[in-house]
């Protein structure tokens, strides 16, 4: 594959072109042919299409129909008064079990009867089969049914929907008791037994035979159909997609399409042979109830072998054989058509080259214009564009090289990619050399504000500052401000002005919070304000006052502290370009602001340092004279105290020697 695609990309375009041409009516002839086969075959295939869904619908309607009758019977059957009779008095049950047998034998496709009282206990059933043979009825008798679907839905509140309840396909274990060679498929009918008072007093309940109301529609219908299409299948399923009957029996409640893929004709496995639309020809249709029986949503699906085509049923049509002639005639034409036509546009193509590789070389050359025609001759004119266009763009780009951005161009169209990337170059020249003055002039005026910074004294540091910055910006007045703080409260001093008038100078001092300064300094944003009040301020120039036109306050910001706020009044409002500017000034100057502040601070705690480290060399000095007097003191008082004890201990000693004994005497002569 990859081989084969490298030879084709090797083919020149009049060699693609002519593939191209050869190619398109062979595909024509073999889809015309083809399409044919497809028609031959639909045509073939139809009458079976219609035949599978007639089929399938006959047969649904005559279960629907059988169905309908069962219910009809059933609702019959438990209002007779033999029924209501055996089941007021126990006396009537063997005439009604009699009654039974006879229905049983008559209608040949009941299996059994039952019925049950209120309390779901059976009381009654028949007792031989539809050819009078005994049955062992007596299994039944005294069986309590109340946990059946059937008998809940009779005794339900209204009754089952249209008086008799009908089931799905079930498998009774029971009719395998009854009938041992039976498999116990069936279909339960049942309905209330009501008394003269309308009064539900009872359940009736009749076992029907699948095999007599649904397989014999199914076989009949199906050896109909296999007369004329063997390998037919017709087969039942219900709402969930489950087999309820076909040929197969053993498939029955084991295959399973599922229920959404009943309509949607999906492949599946039946009698060792998979079912598919490839093979098989589909019918569905769907149960519709009759009456007041609604149906169990039950489908019948009717499958036919397709037609297969083979050489001998193409060949047998005559129609098919003067197609083949007629598109083998055409396809020659086509074929000569193309060759003479490749040949004479391969000339005017190699022309055509040979002009579009002299541009691509950087040669335009001369191109000459042809009279307008076909489309090479367009492709020829658009080529002589391109060279007048290349020769237009080559001389305006040699004009910006040169650094004239002042020459001008004319682009071909809003899709001219080549001169619409020069006019935006020639733009994008003319943006970088406004943005480098800008930068330029940013960096020259911080250099000289740095400058100025360094070299002025303090008092004169905001003076000396908003000359420059008013010079240099082109403005008309400027302020400075630092924020002070004094007993708690906090104020704005004056410490710069350029040009001000006298009423501004006097007001050196502003609260914290007074108008649009106070707020510049609190957010930390530049305010800009273009109509001012009339008595704001005014501008003196030459000519006399006049009444500034913008107003820009900046606060003087170093990091997250704001230490001021500059304001700058004008007669026009200043450009991003000064305003930028300033805000980088005021970022400078608030930086060199806090730092003379922090270093005049750090003077004046050294200086406070060494006074309170003299006052407490000297307080150090006083301490250790008044530990010395106390040692003199404490040693004395140390003496004392030993010459005390001493005197004590004597006294004591004399006491006790001399004294006490004179107390004694005396007390003894009282």
């Amino acid at each position: 594959m990859p081989n084969s695609k490298n030879k084709l990309a090797s083919l020149k375009l009049t060699q693609k072109l002519l593939l191209i041409m050869l190619t398109i009516p062979t595909v024509l002839v073999a889809s015309l042919l083809y399409y044919t086969l497809l028609q031959l075959s639909d045509i073939k295939n139809y009458p079976k299409v219609q035949l599978a869904k007639s089929t399938s619908a006959s047969v649904i309607d005559k279960i629907d129909t059988n169905f309908s009758d069962r219910l009809s019977e059933v609702k019959m059957l438990s209002s007779l008064p033999i029924a209501i009779s055996a089941l007021q008095d126990s006396h009537h049950t063997q005439q009604l079990v009699e009654y039974m047998n006879k229905v049983c034998q008559y209608k040949g496709y009941y299996e059994l009867f039952m019925l049950c009282d209120l309390d779901g206990n059976v009381i009654a059933t028949n007792t031989t089969d539809k050819n009078g043979n005994k049955i062992n009825a007596e299994l039944l008798l005294g069986k309590n049914m109340k946990d059946k679907e059937w008998f809940g839905s009779c005794m339900a509140t209204g009754g089952p929907y249209g008086g008799a309840y009908f089931s799905e396909l079930t498998v009774d274990e029971y009719i395998k008791q009854l009938y041992p060679q039976s498999s116990g498929l069936g279909m339960d009918v049942a309905a209330p037994v009501k008394n003269v008072d309308g009064k539900t007093i009872g359940v009736w309940r009749s076992r029907a035979s699948w095999n007599y109301i649904t397989q014999q529609i199914r076989k009949e219908s199906e050896n109909t159909l296999l007369c004329d299409e063997p390998g037919a299948h017709i087969l039942i399923f219900d709402a969930t997609g489950r087999l309820i009957d076909g040929r197969d029996e053993s498939e029955i409640l084991k295959l399973k399409i599922g229920k959404n893929n009943l309509l949607k004709s999906k492949p599946f496995d039946y009698m060792g042979k998979k079912i598919n639309a490839d093979n098989m020809l589909y019918g569905w249709a769907q149960s519709k109830g009759i009456s007041k029986y609604s149906g169990h949503q039950w489908k019948v699906l009717t499958v036919i072998p397709k037609v297969k085509l083979t050489s001998s049923t193409i060949l047998s049509e005559s129609g098919w054989i003067k197609l083949f002639s007629f598109s083998l005639t055409f396809l020659g034409m086509a074929i000569l058509f193309s060759l003479l036509f490749v040949k004479k546009l391969s000339k005017r193509i190699k022309k055509l080259t040979k002009q579009v590789l002299k541009i691509a070389k950087g040669n335009p050359g001369e191109i000459t214009l042809e009279p307008s025609g076909d489309e090479l001759a367009d492709i020829n004119n658009a080529v002589y564009k391109v060279s007048e266009a290349y020769k237009t763009t080559s001389r305006f780009a040699e004009e910006i090289g040169k650094g004239n951005l002042r020459a001008t161009f004319q682009t071909l169209g809003k899709n001219d990619m080549l001169g619409q990337a020069l006019l935006q170059m020639k733009e994008n020249l003319i943006e970088l050399k406004a943005q480098e003055e800008k930068q330029q002039w940013a960096s020259a005026g911080m250099a000289q504000l740095n400058e100025l910074l360094y070299q002025t004294t303090e008092k004169d540091k905001g003076n000396h500052i908003l000359r420059f910055l008013c010079n240099y910006c082109s403005l008309q007045q400027g302020a400075m401000y630092l924020v002070e703080e004094k007993d708690g409260s906090k104020t704005l001093e004056l410490i710069g002005k350029y040009s001000l008038s006298r009423q501004r100078i006097e007001a050196k001092t502003l609260s914290w919070n007074e108008g649009l300064l106070g707020q510049a300094i609190r957010d930390g944003c530049t305010i800009e304000v273009s109509e001012l009040p009339e008595n704001y301020s005014f501008i003196l120039s030459g000519l006399g006052k006049a009444k500034p036109g913008a107003l820009l306050i900046i606060p003087l910001k170093a990091g997250n502290v704001i230490v001021g706020a500059m304001e700058f009044i004008s007669f026009c409002k200043a450009n991003d370009s000064v305003k930028h500017f300033l805000e980088k000034s005021a970022q400078y100057i608030a930086l060199t602001l806090q730092n003379m502040k922090s270093r005049k601070n750090s003077e004046h705690l050294f200086k406070c340092y060494l006074e309170l480290k003299e006052r407490l060399e000297a307080k150090d000095r006083h301490i250790l004279s008044i530990e010395q007097e106390l040692a003199v003191m404490k040693h004395t008082l140390q003496h004392s105290e030993k010459e005390w004890s001493e005197r004590i201990l004597t006294t004591k000693q004399i006491y006790e020697e001399r004294i006490q004994p004179l107390e004694k005497e005396l007390s003894f002569d009282d």
